[in-house]
């Protein structure tokens, strides 16, 4: 799998996240942070075309059996959203929290995304994201409810970044080999 095909989750996923969060901002700061959030996403896939067009470095594909593996893993994931909305709607009154769990799960998705393709980058993307919802949440639950909402758009942000980030050789280089691969 090439580098950018992660790239492309990311930008989409940012983009998303950036653009439905933003609804619950005030109306004089909801579509400036919108157009940038479409802004970013345009750019990142510029850079992602340009580095499509380079040939990909010749990399051996991953086991099946990791490849399963991360497919169970992307089940769990899924069953957490499913987890996570239910309870976040059903058992506590706080849907707003939602939105730092799919951050938080998408922290954990990009973790094992990483190691099974071998794109470190995308680790570190995994680990901000993760961090980042548990803030969030904790702030929300703390603080103040604006707090959900802006985690959402700061790791819409956040995702967008890394996404460009990945197309720039210097700091997307995927590893030689597959992490992942026995």
């Amino acid at each position: 799998m090439r580098q950018e095909v992660g790239s492309v989750i990311a930008a989409v996923s940012g983009v998303l996240l950036i653009q439905l969060s933003a609804g619950a901002l005030p109306a004089a700061l909801e579509w400036p942070v919108r157009l940038i959030g479409v802004i970013g996403f345009i750019g990142a896939l510029w850079y992602l075309l340009r580095r499509w067009r380079a040939p990909a470095p010749q990399r051996h594909p991953p086991s099946r059996r990791v490849i399963r593996n991360y497919l169970i893993y992307l089940g769990l994931i899924f069953l957490g959203l499913l987890f996570g909305l239910w309870l976040f709607t059903q058992v506590l009154p706080e849907p707003a929290l939602i939105v730092p769990w799919i951050v938080i799960l998408l922290g954990l998705q990009f973790l094992p995304f990483a190691t099974t393709f071998g794109f470190p980058l995308f680790e570190r993307l995994g680990v901000a994201l993760f961090a980042l919802g548990i803030v969030g949440g904790a702030v929300f639950l703390t603080f103040t409810p604006a707090a959900a909402p802006l985690t959402g758009i700061v790791a819409g942000y956040l995702l967008l970044i890394f996404s460009a980030a990945a197309a720039w050789p210097q700091m997307g280089k995927a590893d030689e080999t597959w992490r992942g691969a026995s």
